[in-house]
């Protein structure tokens, strides 16, 4: 039997007023409410690893299928967190043809329920030709977050977009470097992974590490091997099939 993933409708509601009054909602307590309701319950593995105290950035997987809606990623993980994720989510989602109108509805709605939740509303990777400033912007607002709170939490799906096979993909260009900046501010890494299994839908975390790549290295080399550490470090957390190409590299990048 396949996982159901109620969304409660009075969360709904709440959310929407807190749009239309600019009013500021906690994601971990809506996490929590919506979680508890999963039938079969979430699965959690790795609980031990989740750090106790400091900041860090969680990095999880971007797991879609059809039917599965990605913000229960985002939903299951933050219920375990003891504190509130500051999440980097999309500002849109991107469509052509007939659908179209519905992308220009989220460009305006996202940013909107990104302020309420205290989230960061990032353009995709890579950004089109007009959001490559929104897209800075983005990254200077989280890095301002941070330095203003070192002990803030910070949420990423690194591959940010939808993967036909339901597996890891690297992430485009400039995630890792974006990735770097987060670790050169103090801020250690938290392996995650997202997968369902015998109809219960699981999380788990696996040890924080420190992201580090060598500085002689050219800033593309080290954009890509910086993004190939992080997700061979999620790819370690999901079953076989979703490892995608990571699979293979359980590499000696975590010393």
């Amino acid at each position: 039997m396949a996982c159901i993933y109620p969304f409660p409708k009075s969360i709904l509601v709440r959310l929407l007023a807190a749009v239309a009054f600019r009013r500021k909602l906690s994601f971990h307590e809506i996490a929590v409410s919506c979680t508890n309701l999963l039938d079969p319950p979430l699965k959690v593995y790795g609980r031990e690893n989740i750090p106790g105290y400091g900041g860090f950035v969680m990095t999880i997987n971007h797991y879609t299928r059809p039917g599965f809606q990605v913000w229960w990623v985002a939903l299951t993980a933050s219920s375990v967190i003891p504190g509130e994720v500051h999440w980097v989510q999309s500002n849109a989602w991107r469509m052509a043809g007939w659908q179209r109108p519905l992308s220009r509805v989220t460009r305006w709605l996202f940013p909107q329920v990104a302020h309420v939740l205290g989230f960061t509303a990032m353009p995709p990777i890579p950004p089109d030709p007009w959001e490559v400033e929104q897209r800075a912007q983005a990254v200077r607002e989280v890095l301002s977050v941070v330095r203003k709170n070192p002990q803030t939490l910070i949420g990423l799906a690194p591959e940010g977009s939808d993967e036909e096979q339901n597996c890891l993909k690297m992430p485009p260009p400039g995630a890792g470097r974006f990735m770097l900046l987060l670790a050169n501010l103090g801020l250690t890494f938290l392996p995650a992974g997202f997968f369902e299994d015998s109809g219960s839908a699981c999380v788990r975390f696996g040890a924080p590490y420190r992201l580090n790549v060598p500085d002689r290295l050219r800033p593309d080399e080290r954009d890509r091997l910086a993004a190939t550490i992080v997700m061979s470090a999620i790819a370690a957390q999901l079953p076989g099939e979703l490892q995608g190409p990571f699979g293979s590299q359980r590499m000696s990048v975590f010393n």
